[in-house]
């Protein structure tokens, strides 16, 4: 069986204390950088405008699409979230038409301050970025800036607990809403490429870089740290 040195051992879990800061980093930087709320006013007031913009997006849909985008609060989806390109639950864009779209993101930029709001926007349009470089069909539907999925759980009632999703690859956004008071978890940006170096209209893109450059610059600090131990 191969050991591990008491040396060995005390650098892998210093490893592990950084990676794990690194990761916590990220967190906060995403709640922070991108300004997640769209102002200061109050969980309570913010409820209400969101109720009001999620009724609005339910109404313009018909009624399969009511089917695919509405579910009970309790309904095992509201736990399956994850970042990557798949199939998705829900109402996709690709299922809606302009004035549906329109509706869905305006849910979006509700909660998003204009920065973060604008980074959603340009990580959807990377998948665009990926079906370039990564030579396929413009109706490839493994990168597709259509494949976002919207949801809502349960009824838009300041009443009774609800809340809604917008998921795709590279980003999910989830908010519940309980008596007023809003939780936005879980929540995640990404971007591939992190830089986009193909000679494409989005070259020279770097969605995340205030994140990744204070990230990084946070990592090299502790590993300074970690070294004079």
């Amino acid at each position: 069986m191969f050991l591990l040195s008491e040396r060995q051992n005390s650098q892998t879990m210093e490893i592990f204390k950084v990676a794990y800061r690194f990761i916590y980093l990220i967190f906060i930087l995403f709640l922070s950088l991108n300004q997640v709320f769209a102002n200061s006013e109050d969980d309570k007031q913010l409820s209400a405008k969101m109720i009001t913009q999620v009724q609005e997006f339910i109404k313009i849909l018909d009624a399969s699409q009511r089917k695919e985008a509405c579910v009970s609060f309790k309904d095992p989806a509201r736990f399956d979230w994850h970042y990557v390109p798949r199939m998705r639950k829900g109402l996709t864009l690709k299922d809606m038409n302009p004035a549906q779209k329109a509706k869905a993101f305006e849910m979006v930029k509700l909660v998003m301050s204009a920065k973060g709001y604008q980074k959603t926007l340009d990580i959807v349009d990377l998948e665009n970025v990926l079906r370039a470089v990564e030579t396929r069909s413009a109706n490839d539907t493994y990168r597709d800036p259509e494949n976002y999925s919207f949801m809502v759980f349960g009824t838009p009632d300041p009443a009774q607990p609800w809340g809604w999703r917008m998921e795709g690859h590279h980003i999910s956004l989830q908010f519940t809403l309980v008596n007023g008071e809003i939780c936005f978890t879980p929540g995640f940006m990404g971007s591939n490429p992190g830089t986009v170096f193909a000679n494409i209209p989005q070259k020279g893109k770097h969605v995340l870089k205030e994140e990744q450059d204070i990230a990084l610059s946070y990592y090299t600090h502790s590993q300074r740290i970690s070294a004079r131990k």
